[in-house]
């Protein structure tokens, strides 16, 4: 179905999707509410210029003559992580820090306070809970968070909790509460979410109240004097 979207129909709603992404982001000095939408809009735009770019690979792989060569399991593995974000950092006694938030594994355990130079981490936005260091020989490990109760977040909620907390005049902030503010604006947005629905949803009508029929009472019906009636007896 990609295939049949024209391309400047594409590449023009990508320019569009930027400049809207370029007006929210002009837009988040402002109250908590105001932080939170920008952040829920920016985050949609993010989406739909990714989708927007899936649907032109989509356009270009039906373009070509030849099919794509299909990967093994693990290629495909080591090829989706090559194709991740990433950023460079040292693996501490305590881990590796990213994003104000600490990882650990006990891969780590050799090279904790060992190693200075820095290390590639790979990390998908869409889920922060999980890590991937890249040894030596590029192989990649996956690190999870170093408390492991803490909730998975996107890249997204991390940077609306960061600038909520920044608007409330706080400059420094640990792990714990980062993941407070995130859970805090789930629940705003879960409860808009719901009032929205809920006004959205048209009322029932209820049918109108019909008063039962009362029932004559066991004793009114054996004193009630019933009339016999004449029948015809057959043989």
């Amino acid at each position: 179905w990609a295939a049949k979207i024209p391309k400047r129909n594409i590449l023009a709603t990508v320019k569009e999707i930027q400049k809207q992404r370029a007006l929210i982001h002009c837009k988040k000095h402002g109250s908590d509410a105001t932080l939170l939408q920008a952040a829920e809009l920016d985050l949609a735009a993010a989406m739909a210029e990714q989708s927007c770019q899936y649907m032109l690979w989509q356009q270009a792989v039906a373009a070509r003559d030849t099919p794509i060569r299909q990967m093994a399991d693990a290629d495909q593995r080591m090829f989706f992580l090559d194709l991740l974000p990433g950023e460079r950092r040292k693996i501490r006694r305590d881990g590796i820090r990213l994003f104000n938030i600490h990882y650990w594994s006990n891969v780590l355990s050799p090279l904790a306070g060992r190693v200075s130079a820095p290390v590639l981490v790979k990390f998908d936005p869409r889920d922060l809970s999980t890590i991937h260091y890249q040894d030596e020989q590029g192989n990649y490990w996956a690190i999870p968070y170093r408390d492991l109760g803490a909730p998975p977040i996107s890249l997204w909620e991390h940077r609306a909790a960061e600038s909520a907390l920044r608007a409330q005049g706080r400059h420094s902030f640990n792990e714990d509460e980062l993941f407070s503010t995130v859970l805090q604006q789930r629940d705003i947005v879960g409860a808009a979410r719901d009032k929205t629905r809920k006004m959205a949803r048209p009322e029932s009508k209820e049918p109108a109240y019909t008063p039962p029929i009362p029932m004559a009472e066991e004793d009114n019906l054996a004193q009630a004097k019933v009339t016999a009636f004449k029948v015809e007896e057959w043989d």
